[in-house]
């Protein structure tokens, strides 16, 4: 899923068969963008310190999630940062999988990353 549109009937459909849209797993691609659009019909994200921010629909506010090129850290049996891999140039993963039971379960693939990474410094995921 690249879009907002692909995300939203990728969820209904989920929902409509399974009952919960995190119940299967699909794979959402966010485009680097140096600065988020009020509205963008692709799924954007841009950087600002070692957080993501994620919307998954245009009435809501973001998710913000930390990161960590160190790779996944939990806390008390609970993930606090997801990690950051480099699968080729321009083009990144989130690790482990995104999963908020109800919203969303994916993997997170980030393309048009400059190089190098804003995170190798920090970052935001936003969608439109």
């Amino acid at each position: 899923m690249r879009t907002l549109a692909e995300l939203q009937a990728w969820r209904d459909k989920a929902t409509e068969i399974l009952g919960d849209p995190a119940a299967t797993c699909g794979v959402a691609f966010f485009r680097y963008v140096r600065s988020g659009p009020l509205f963008d019909p692709d799924l954007i994200f841009s950087d600002e310190g070692s957080d993501l921010l994620l919307r998954f629909e245009r009435r809501s506010a973001p998710l913000r999630i930390s990161i960590s090129r160190e790779g996944p850290k939990m806390l008390a049996g609970e993930l606090v940062e997801f990690g950051v891999d480099r699968i080729a140039p321009g083009l990144w993963v989130l690790n482990p999988s995104l999963n908020i039971p109800g919203v969303l379960h994916a993997f997170i693939a980030l393309y048009d990353v400059p190089d190098p990474a804003p995170w190798e410094g920090g970052l935001i995921l936003l969608t439109g």
